[in-house]
């Protein structure tokens, strides 16, 4: 698994290429005036916006993992006849 800053490197590498992706469509549709090409274009504005929230993403990933983790063992440590249960039903119930 890679670095978070390295991760992060990768992504502003990639939003400025595609950046530069969206420019380059913005002009050619307008000096050719195809609708499809303005299409793209706004496509790629659109992917750049949702680059921008991947570093947020990276960001927040691992400490999103840390509170499951803390809550599943919370859990089982609470209701340890719970993780049980749905694993292996109890038999007595149905041959009383």
């Amino acid at each position: 698994m890679s670095s978070p800053s390295r991760s992060i490197k990768v992504i502003v590498i990639a939003l400025l290429a595609n950046f530069g992706i969206a420019i380059a469509k913005t002009f050619s549709a307008i000096f050719s005036g195809s609708a499809s090409l303005f299409a793209e274009a706004i496509h790629s504005f659109v992917d750049c916006a949702n680059q921008v929230l991947l570093p947020l993403g990276v960001k927040e990933a691992p400490l999103l993992v840390k509170a499951i983790n803390t809550a599943e063992f919370n859990i089982q440590q609470r209701f340890p006849e719970i993780k049980w249960q749905f694993v292996e039903p109890d038999d007595s119930a149905e041959n009383p």
